[in-house]
């Protein structure tokens, strides 16, 4: 959907803080490509978005932040960035015939790109038409571009930066690979990267290092980010699954001066999608749903009867239902208590009608992982929250993640603090179009709804599944003393005690940071807003690769996109070693990254209670770094 005005600043906005863009056409055998491009929209910046304001045309932090990418940049590379040529060589050439039908939107050109890059069987599978159209649902979300660099870190690999008027910054990274194609080789496309990019991205390579030093720079980095008020937050590195780095930094609570420890648990932002994900894979391969079933199968009393009809679980997973979000006028002005259950969210949307013929394009949906929510619930006859507890947390081993009502007392919680004070003075302030008596109501300080407050207004939402846990439900959950790290483990060996335990001090106030107690929902859904510790991820990390939460073609589906049914050859285990994840989530006071890497054996985990892009930015610098360490042992 384009809008103009304020709603496509705020659409802008959204998709700086929630788009992390991974394009990947992966493998599926020795000989083929995967029958399609996997879009899945993470967000390093996030994803989750509980925001509940309208954005006026003056620049929001983010927006100064992105302002000042390139400057920074030039200032690290010493010299201004200009605007590069496409090298010469076939990768080149091919290269730059992407990126001129990408920036002009082309159809045609874009259709004769995939034409010739993809081998044939691929475009069977898949037309090149097909392609084309889903990735200019991408384009229309850049707007007018600018080339700002080209390289080639590596042999067969193109990296085109660009920024737009908002003045992000991208990276779009082809990656191509030489095949026999009859008589001769050619380079086809292995694979498509669209993802935000930093300063760091169009500095000078680091040289090559070993990994004590690179965990050395790291932690010097980490520390000044913290130092400097810009950091907040526990990172996890890991080789193998094996913690090589783990610290915490910062305050958990700045009005009582409590530290981040190792097993402070942080909203996930949207990563808890992946865990929606799973449920749909987990009830598809026990046959109690298809990815071709229609949302009407599981939601008869959907308000819109066009989604009923049209829309398949399949569209919902990939984000090309056209379902749209659930912020807006309605979430903006609705008490935030009121929003206790998956189910609560769905007024906010559900009536509204589609933005797009489903299948047709790709669009970031909240409101569409809201919808799996329901269906799950009512495919398996458990509550949504119950049944990720069972059968994804529980197996994994995750004992400190959960979807906590912000009124429940839970131990070990981050607050968010967020520094959009402008943007949160505007939602203290009672619209002027209400009545005295809605003014008050929307005014209040914060209510607590009782149970049967919020059965009542659980009951009236929208498209509502009945569950057989409703009542369990009413519940707040949290973790017993038995389910938590124990300090000792937590920092030995590799962890540490966060610096500001060892000299307790009075956190001085600070006007610019506030608690985002009012940009949040009493509690999150399945499109996002679960909280976890560290640990808690690098568990699920770990069983995702393992199998131990899906069957192996099912995993395969997550990692690729690729359908178990549409696998030719049965031993998908051959390319568990191209199996790599990039997720994140972000919202005011909250950012966090889980990033894992299969090839390389590295998994990185950013948890952080400040705006974004402060788990994001440490998660690039991180990343960056353990580049240097690989590019030595490649040597």
């Amino acid at each position: 959907m384009i809008m103009n005005g304020k709603e496509n600043n705020k659409s802008n906005f959204l998709a700086k803080l929630k788009m992390r863009i991974k394009m990947r056409i992966k493998k599926r055998n020795k000989s083929g490509l995967a029958p399609g491009i996997f879009l899945s929209l993470i967000a390093t910046m996030a994803a989750f978005l509980l925001v509940i304001f309208h954005l006026s045309l003056s620049a929001s932090p983010y927006e100064k932040y992105n302002r000042d990418i390139i400057a920074q940049a030039e200032e690290k590379s010493g010299q201004k960035q200009t605007v590069t040529v496409f090298p010469s060589s076939e990768v080149g050439k091919q290269a730059e015939s992407f990126w001129k039908a990408f920036e002009r939107a082309d159809r045609a050109g874009l259709t004769e790109f995939f034409r010739t890059a993809l081998p044939s069987d691929n475009l069977r599978e898949l037309p090149a038409e097909e392609r084309a159209g889903r990735l200019l649902g991408l384009r229309q979300r850049f707007g007018e571009m600018r080339l700002i660099k080209v390289a080639s870190p590596v042999s067969g690999t193109i990296e085109i930066f660009i920024t737009n008027n908002q003045k992000e910054l991208f990276k779009i990274g082809l990656v191509f690979e030489l095949r026999s194609n009859g008589q001769s080789k050619n380079y086809f496309l292995k694979g498509l990267l669209v993802d935000e990019a930093g300063p760091e991205d169009l500095a000078p390579p680091l040289p090559a290092m070993s990994l004590s030093q690179a965990l050395q720079q790291i932690e010097e980095e980490i520390k000044r980010a913290a130092a400097e008020d810009k950091f907040s937050g526990v990172v996890l590195v890991a080789q193998n699954f094996q913690p090589i780095f783990f610290k915490a930094y910062g305050y958990a609570s700045k009005e009582f001066s409590v530290p981040n420890q190792l097993n402070t648990r942080f909203n996930l932002g949207s990563i808890n999608k992946i865990f929606t994900k799973i449920a749909i894979g987990q009830l598809a391969h026990k046959g109690k749903l298809s990815l071709d079933d229609r949302l009407g199968k599981f939601m008869p009393g959907y308000p819109n009867a066009e989604a009923r009809e049209k829309v398949t679980v399949r569209h919902l997973v990939n984000m090309t239902s056209g379902i749209g979000d659930f912020f807006g006028p309605e979430f903006r002005d609705t008490p935030k208590d009121f929003i206790r259950h998956n189910r609560d969210y769905l007024r906010f949307f559900a009536s509204k009608p589609l933005a797009f013929e489903p299948g047709s394009r790709e669009m970031y949906s909240n409101g569409g992982y809201v919808v799996l929510g329901e269906i799950i619930s009512a495919a398996s006859g458990m509550d949504y929250y119950e049944y990720v507890r069972k059968n994804i947390f529980e197996p994994a081993g995750m004992k400190d993640s959960d979807w906590f009502e912000a009124d429940a007392v839970v131990a070990n919680v981050a607050e968010g603090y967020t520094k959009q004070q402008e943007e949160l003075e505007k939602i203290e302030s009672p619209p002027q179009d209400k009545t005295p008596a809605e003014q008050k109501l929307l005014s209040r300080p914060g209510k607590v709804m009782n149970s049967k407050a919020a059965d009542k207004e659980e009951s009236s939402s929208p498209g509502d599944v009945g569950t057989k846990n409703q009542e369990a439900e009413k519940v707040s959950h949290t973790s017993s003393p038995k389910n938590r790290v124990p300090r000792a483990e937590a920092i030995d060996p590799v962890g540490s005690v966060n610096p500001v335990l060892s000299q307790p001090q009075e956190q001085p106030a600070n006007p610019t940071w506030r608690r985002n107690i009012y940009t949040r929902p009493a509690r999150g859904s399945a499109a996002g807003g679960g909280c976890a510790t560290a640990e808690d991820l690098l568990r699920f990390a770990r069983a995702l690769y393992e199998c131990r939460l899906l069957s192996e073609p099912w995993t395969n589906w997550v990692f690729t996109g690729q359908e178990p049914e549409k696998t030719n050859s049965p031993k998908v285990g051959e390319n568990r070693k191209q199996w790599s994840l990039a997720i994140a989530g972000g919202a005011p006071g909250i950012n966090a990254v889980l990033e894992f890497d299969a090839g390389m054996g590295y998994t990185i985990i950013v948890l952080s209670n400040y705006d974004p892009p402060a788990a994001g930015q440490i998660a690039r610098m991180v990343g960056r770094y353990l580049k240097a360490v690989q590019s030595l042992r490649e040597n």
